[in-house]
């Protein structure tokens, strides 16, 4: 999950590119991977991550 974390922060790309980006052809799947491991979904990350650096792409 750490690469799909990098690859949130680092890039604007559709979160269901970047689940199958880090290897997950189903998103569903993946957002409920990474809420279980890092605590939000990839969209919550992304925001909450985005405004605390607002630089962030």
């Amino acid at each position: 999950m750490q690469i799909a974390r990098n690859v949130l922060l680092k890039t604007s790309q559709p979160i269901s590119v970047v689940a199958e980006r880090v290897g997950y052809s189903d998103y569903g799947l993946f957002a409920r991977q990474f809420r279980r491991i890092c605590g939000c979904t990839p969209s919550e990350f992304r925001r909450i991550e985005k405004s605390r650096q607002p630089n962030l792409p």
